[in-house]
């Protein structure tokens, strides 16, 4: 059967046949919507299962919040957990833009004074222990700043500024952030990259080591020794006792 006409109004020959796809988008049904709902001073909007919303952080922060509508297996729609994974504290931003400042400083010695000030300001804020789980990966950005600009400063920071470094770890790999540190993991596998950024910091420590010089730290989820020996690499030993690192 032909189902076309030509230019000129005539049948055209043979047979023709046309496949369209099909719609399959359709209304969801009243279970299968998550009402608006005000939660975290944040006003969630209505969605349907299967659909994240975003919203604009708490007035303390920047950035933006998430979360998703879910299925239950009954098939009745419920919110999830609110995600905060990208969300900047006022705070924790205007030290990122202080490091920035101090990375802007030519000197060596002036840079590497910086950045023991951010370590003061940053041990501050995390002792609080009022922040989102944005604020642990700016946490993790600001120590590795930290940490090579000591390497390229060739600054040895003071004792007890190195002390304040482990401390500020150690309140981040607390037991109490370990949701924070799952929900940042939607971002970024913050955690492992905290470690790293530990184990670089460590390694600049036994690096700048006088010979049979010792080192160790102690803190709630963490236990550091470095010792150094007169021709041979620094023998170091880090335990962390904190899940969040896999202790």
């Amino acid at each position: 059967m032909c189902e076309g006409t030509g230019v000129q109004g005539y049948p055209c020959d043979g047979s023709g046949e046309e496949v369209r796809a099909c719609n399959d988008k359709k209304c969801p049904a009243p279970n299968e919507i998550c009402k608006e709902e005000y939660l975290l001073a944040i006003t969630w909007k209505r969605a349907s299962a299967g659909e994240t919303v975003y919203s604009k952080c708490p007035a303390n922060a920047t950035g933006s919040a998430s979360r998703r509508c879910l299925l239950d297996s009954n098939g009745v729609a419920y919110w999830g957990p609110p995600s905060f994974a990208r969300c900047v504290s006022l705070e924790y931003r205007y030290l990122h833009l202080s490091l920035r400042e101090h990375l802007a400083k030519g000197q060596r010695t002036l840079a590497g004074e910086g950045m023991s000030q951010i370590v003061r300001s940053l041990l501050e804020l995390m002792s609080q222990q009022a922040y989102y789980s944005g604020d642990l990966l700016t946490s993790v950005e600001l120590l590795r700043n930290v940490t090579d600009t000591f390497k390229r400063a060739t600054y040895v920071p003071a004792p007890d500024d190195v002390q304040k470094f482990f401390q500020i770890v150690s309140l981040m790999l607390d037991m109490e952030n370990l949701e924070k540190w799952k929900d940042a993991h939607q971002v970024s596998p913050g955690a492992a990259l905290l470690m790293k950024v530990v184990e670089d910091f460590i390694h600049f420590l036994g690096e700048s080591q006088k010979p049979f010089q010792t080192f160790l730290a102690v803190t709630n989820n963490l236990m550091i020794s470095i010792q150094r020996e007169r021709s041979r690499p620094s023998l170091v030993t880090l335990t962390s006792r904190s899940k969040v690192a896999g202790g």
